[in-house]
């Protein structure tokens, strides 16, 4: 046996690399009934960006800067309507990190609104996070969501 799902418990017995992003809904609604809160109007979104190692060997991240995950929100037509890592500072420093056997976990909690506070508009979004190492981008993962308006 390699994997087993029982009672919302999975197994795995065969040594893996993994990388994934999870989210805490599929659907986020906007409660834009008058008056409008931002505090209480605008979703949050949590998502988990998780990288776990089952093998027996460390693996070697390197990374050009601190910043060591970034996520991204993008509209039905791919445009970047949230970056995490947006106006955030980083510092300037090559790094390398032994990972592993083990799991590795960043949070983001990301309002899903627009640069001006507003309520990203209703429609489908896909939440694309990913660790920063150097070189192409071995460890990305994305998933769908939906926004909706309740007036």
């Amino acid at each position: 046996l390699v994997y087993a799902r029982t009672g919302g418990v999975t197994v795995i017995s065969q040594a893996e690399l993994h990388f994934s992003l999870t989210l805490d809904n599929s659907v986020y609604t906007a409660n834009l009934m008058p008056p409008i809160d931002p505090d209480f109007s605008i979703p949050r979104l949590t998502a988990r960006l998780s990288l776990r190692n089952t093998t027996d060997r460390p693996v070697p991240l390197e990374f050009l800067t601190g910043q060591r995950f970034d996520l991204e929100l993008r509209d039905e037509h791919g445009i970047v309507v949230y970056r995490w890592s947006e106006g955030r500072a980083f510092t300037l420093a090559l790094s390398q990190e032994s990972f592993g056997p083990g799991e590795k976990d960043y949070v983001v909690v990301a309002p899903l609104a627009d640069k001006q506070g507003r309520a990203l508009a209703p429609g489908k979004y896909t939440a694309v996070g990913w660790l920063t190492t150097s070189g192409p981008r071995a460890y990305s993962a994305s998933v769908g969501l939906e926004i909706r308006h309740v007036y």
